[in-house]
């Protein structure tokens, strides 16, 4: 089958966007993705087997302007695909996603990857909120199939628009066993007596960063490492010099996707610490808690519904208040200090990733997705003959 997927982001470093494509074209059909782009310049290679139209809507990633642009254009580039499934990877882009499904009697799938109406950026903005959720509403019951990336997601969407619970697909990554490594004492000099604290992702708001650092500094004997870039990386820079952390943080940068999981398997703690600032944080499951999991990390992770039925089902780590520094340098604390109960996270996690949190079983539900749209009568009679 030709199938179109639409998004309002890039799909480069989108891991998710990068699973589903490998599924779908090792299921043998071709897949075209209509993105967005902010550099006009830039050649980027996309996920492999896919072929990309990405659309320059300017170089901010911030506005209305960027919306109308990609509009204006993605609905003619997604209709010239004559796609038998159209799919849309978020609600910003659905509307592109749905017209062109019902011009070409395709099948229209919405993967919905946060719960957008409870997003930080829609919180005290009544009127934008009123848009998408008025754009949900419009074309949620419209799609053949919903997916979604975990089990609260899928419950308030039943609820709030009545329909077929979606299928839930985990932003788990394939399953790959990691030897502990030296990989980032040896690359940042740090003394193997030192233990050595992992933060990784997009250096944002929202992600219990400067707590972090303030939960660090009440422990002695460990380091913190943040693997990532973002918008306040310079913030939690001086930061950590004004808390006197500065021998004890390291910042180095961003590292190649397939270089990430050496690195992340030579730390000795996972940490992601989301806030509650909203429904959308309160109710992720982060594909960084998994990535913790594979790697054989203890986790030291937000006590939120999501992720605690994970990580308490699966033993693999603490659970803490993401607003309070001293129960979160305990459980450092903790960690650090017992070698065994260390061990023990670490063994539960690799365990829950390899049999349970891992991309081969949930692909398996993006191909039962799959396989249902494809025997639609519209999908089937506009199938070319072999």
């Amino acid at each position: 089958m030709r199938i179109c997927m639409t998004m309002f982001d890039e799909p480069y470093n989108d891991a998710r966007i990068h699973k589903e494509t490998a599924t779908l074209v090792a299921m043998g059909h071709s897949v075209r993705i209509v993105c967005v782009k902010y550099n006009r310049a830039e050649r980027k290679t996309g996920p492999p087997g896919a072929q990309v139209d990405a659309i320059y809507v300017g170089g901010k990633r911030s506005g209305k302007l960027r919306f109308l642009r990609f509009y204006l254009k993605a609905f003619w580039r997604a209709m010239r695909v004559k796609a038998e499934v159209v799919h849309a990877q978020d609600l910003y882009s659905l509307p592109v996603a749905y017209v062109a499904a019902r011009v070409h009697s395709a099948a229209l799938i919405y993967d919905s990857h946060e719960y957008y109406l409870g997003m930080d950026s829609l919180i005290g903005r009544r009127f934008e909120r009123s848009v998408w959720a008025f754009v949900e509403r419009a074309f949620i019951g419209k799609a053949d199939r919903v997916i979604t990336v975990g089990d609260a997601i899928a419950d308030i969407l039943r609820a709030r628009y009545s329909i077929r619970r979606p299928v839930v697909v985990r932003n788990c990554p394939a399953f790959r066993r990691f030897e502990r490594s030296d990989a980032l004492r040896e690359r940042l000099r740090i003394p193997k007596a030192v233990g050595i604290v992992l933060y990784q992702g997009v250096m944002d708001a929202g992600r219990g960063l400067f707590t972090i650092l303030e939960s660090v500094k009440r422990v002695e004997g460990c380091c913190l490492v943040m693997l990532g870039d973002g918008h306040i990386l310079d913030e939690l820079k001086e930061h950590a010099r004004r808390l006197d952390l500065s021998d004890r943080t390291f910042f180095p940068g961003s590292v190649p996707l397939q270089d990430l999981m050496r690195y992340t398997a030579s730390a000795d703690v996972g940490i992601h610490l989301i806030e509650n600032t909203c429904p959308n944080h309160y109710y992720c499951l982060p594909n960084k808690l998994f990535e913790y999991m594979m790697a054989g990390l203890p986790v030291i992770i937000s006590d939120f519904p999501e992720i605690g039925k994970v990580v308490r089902g699966a033993q693999a780590g603490l659970l803490v208040n993401p607003e309070e520094p001293a129960q979160i340098a305990d459980a450092i604390r903790r960690l650090l200090s017992d070698g065994e109960l260390l061990r023990k996270f670490s063994e539960h996690g690799l365990k829950a990733a390899e049999e349970r949190y891992n991309w081969e079983r949930e692909s398996l539900k993006l191909e039962r997705v799959y396989s249902c749209v494809e025997n639609r009568p519209q999908v089937s009679r506009s199938k070319k003959p072999e």
